[in-house]
């Protein structure tokens, strides 16, 4: 159970992170990355469309009259071609997807908050005030129209620093935890 909660802070450590890369990444090259983003995306799309076409004509689907792989490609050639022409409205997408994963992170983490305060008010604090301020930049991300890819990689940036400090004081503090869970009988389920 011990290695269970060491395992979450620097699960949360990595994906702070990782975060963080990609929010310098989006602060210092906007326009590319939405360009990149939407060309990636659009060419994958695209080769998906050109492979569901070749086995289309490799398995002779002309002649079976339940393989659609013919119009599937096609529609996966046009659609990836429209991602690529469309990269204003991937932006729109990247970022919904993106807000709502941190508010989702946030809640997840304002839940966790409120558990742990029981347990320890210091770490409960810290971990309610870190799932607010992530809960706020998720919801700017959402919300904010106005340079969004900047916007996105600040917030990103700020996501990652709160997330990467609550993970370095829950792993510093780890032992403390263990032992109020056994002390009070807490149940973790175990994978």
């Amino acid at each position: 159970m011990k290695a269970k909660l060491k395992d979450i802070g620097q699960d949360t450590i990595i994906t702070s992170l990782a975060f963080a890369l990609l929010g310098l990444v989006l602060i210092m090259f906007p326009s590319l990355t939405i360009k990149v983003i939407s060309y990636i995306i659009g060419l994958f799309i695209i080769v998906m469309g050109l492979i569901k076409i070749y086995n289309y004509y490799k398995s002779k689907g002309q002649k079976d009259i339940f393989n659609n792989d013919i119009t599937y490609g096609m529609l996966a050639v046009v659609g990836g071609i429209a991602v690529i022409i469309c990269a204003p409205i991937v932006t729109q997408i990247f970022r919904v997807i993106i807000g709502l994963f941190i508010i989702y992170s946030g809640s997840v983490k304002l839940i966790f908050g409120l558990k742990l305060n029981e347990i320890s008010k210091k770490l409960g604090k810290i971990s309610i005030s870190s799932a607010v301020v992530m809960l706020i930049c998720g919801l700017i991300i959402l919300f904010y129209y106005n340079s969004i890819m900047v916007a996105l990689g600040i917030t990103l940036l700020v996501f990652a620093i709160m997330n990467l400090l609550e993970g370095i004081i829950y792993i510093r503090n780890v032992d403390t935890v263990y032992k109020k869970i056994k002390e009070d009988k807490v149940i973790i389920e175990e994978e």
